[in-house]
């Protein structure tokens, strides 16, 4: 929690200050070389939706491809934080030199090869998706009837929702056996929520490398500037096992990974 809001210091941080710039130079060269391509936002394009499909489905994917095009979608993800999260998390704009030549720099190259617009778009989508593929799961869990068919292993809702979208038990419960979402308390209780999984549903399916999502190590000053692409990969990974691997391995649900692979 420490590391994660930028209290870890420690008492030879001043000491190894020429080392961590040296680190970071690194970082901001190798973010740079490895996203220079005019290419990389079709690639980010073609990497993001197919995993949205994978953890949401198709036709809910298409659904927060039709969103995207509200121009109030775009005014309340900026608001919630999701646009330009995963640059954000990767501390890009703090490595360079300056911040400011930094800043300049990096915001310059994303627009440039369009990871910039294509990852809000990702999230935007994803965050959308990942709403109505809740709604579907909370139907299933209390036993009423949804718009697909979603299986109906109350423990497989239960395990999907701890893992895709980081419910606590008492939020899960919540959600199972609230009679009735429109009491005050209640109403504010399920707001509170949805926010939670629209935030984690683009984290799961785009990507998210704060220090709380990885391996401690991942995140350390000494550690961070040589992980740039592996915390990518890492996030990746985590997502593909919980969402893709999971469900097939302890439930025979192979649907995830059959999507995710035909998307593809």
């Amino acid at each position: 929690i420490k590391r994660q809001i930028g209290l870890d210091k420690n008492q030879f941080e001043g000491l190894s200050a020429p080392l961590y710039k040296t680190g970071a130079t690194f970082t901001h060269l190798s973010a740079a070389a490895g996203l220079s391509s005019p290419l990389s936002g079709i690639k980010n394009t073609l990497i993001g939706i197919p995993r949205s499909i994978g953890d949401f489905g198709f036709m809910n994917t298409m659904r927060g491809i039709k969103h995207s095009f509200d121009s109030l979608a775009w005014h309340e993800a900026r608001k919630k934080g999701y646009l330009e999260y995963g640059s954000k998390t990767l501390e890009l704009e703090t490595v360079g030199p300056t911040k400011i030549w930094n800043k300049l720099t990096m915001a310059n190259l994303f627009r440039f090869n369009f990871m910039t617009q294509t990852e809000n778009f990702n999230r935007l989508v994803s965050a959308k998706a990942g709403q109505l593929y809740f709604a579907e799961a909370t139907a299933k869990i209390r036993g009423e009837r949804g718009m697909f068919k979603m299986g109906t292993n109350k423990n497989r809702m239960r395990q999907l929702m701890e893992d895709l979208w980081h419910l606590s038990r008492e939020e899960i419960n919540f959600i199972e056996k609230t009679k009735d979402f429109s009491a005050p308390e209640a109403l504010e209780m399920h707001s509170a929520i949805q926010n939670k999984v629209g935030h984690f549903s683009h984290v799961s399916s785009q990507g998210g490398t704060s220090a709380i999502m990885l391996p401690l190590w991942m995140s350390s000053k000494e550690a961070k500037p040589f992980t740039l692409f592996q915390r990518m990969a890492m996030a990746t990974t985590i997502d593909s096992y919980h969402n893709f691997v999971k469900p097939a391995m302890e439930y025979g649900n192979f649907l995830p990974i059959i999507r995710a692979s035909m998307a593809h």
